[in-house]
């Protein structure tokens, strides 16, 4: 069960991190937590952070990246929700007044794979 859920969850990974690349270019996805250790388990959720690359290269004021990462996130949040429709996005909260802004989403696995 655990190596069908992987495949399962990579592909979700692979269509989150194209929806980032093609809403925000110049980011990136990362996938952190116990999914990157290995530690998971098959009803684990994915931990993803999305970063710009430039910010990766040279250092920014701590307000001009909360403003970028604010902006790029809100992005995120609309596009996943323009996705509802489609059957594979079911919720998005996105978070933007906790100390690190978050987007939570909940997938159809069985949408996801169709």
């Amino acid at each position: 069960m655990m190596e069908e859920m992987q495949q399962v969850k990579s592909l979700l990974i692979q269509k989150l991190t194209q929806m980032v690349e093609k809403l925000i270019p110049n980011y990136f996805v990362e996938v952190y937590g116990s999914h990157a250790t290995g530690l998971c388990l098959h009803w684990s959720d994915i931990d993803l952070v999305v970063g710009s690359v430039s910010e990766r290269d040279q250092a920014q004021s701590l307000k001009m990246q909360e403003l970028k990462i604010k902006d790029s996130l809100k992005k995120i949040s609309d596009g996943l929700k323009s996705e509802i429709a489609s059957g594979w996005v079911i919720l998005v909260n996105y978070i933007d007044m906790a100390s690190v802004p978050v987007i939570k989403v909940k997938c159809s696995l069985k949408e996801l794979m169709l």
